[in-house]
């Protein structure tokens, strides 16, 4: 479950690139010691835990060739495993859209205030 409204970390090179982030802020401290504090450490890109980093490269890849206009011939166009990636990553995308328009709903009523 993600704590943090859907917010993630953007992956180190965009965080030191990024004005305001913990490793921007940071610069002369290693990065494992900034992330370590981080409550988006869970969420880094480079933090995939090795057992299932092949299935998001697979997904993720899945994905992109669908961006560019693939199309998948249901059931036999993938295997199991990849039809499984491939909705779960969907899944996980539509639940942090949907966390994102919650946040941007919150931030807009406070606004009003």
């Amino acid at each position: 479950m993600n704590l943090n409204d859907g917010e993630g970390c953007p992956g180190a090179v965009q965080c030191r690139e990024t004005k305001g982030k913990p490793l921007w802020k940071h610069p002369d401290v290693p990065e494992d010691e900034v992330c370590r504090g981080c409550p988006f450490l869970a969420t880094k890109p480079e933090a995939v835990p090795p057992d299932i980093a092949e299935h998001v490269a697979a997904a993720l890849g899945l994905a992109e060739l669908q961006r560019g206009g693939a199309a998948f011939a249901y059931p036999n166009g993938l295997t199991p495993l990849e039809w499984a990636t491939l909705n779960g990553l969907t899944r996980g995308k539509d639940r942090a859209e949907g966390l994102k328009a919650d946040r941007d709903r919150k931030e807009a009523r406070k606004k009003k205030r």
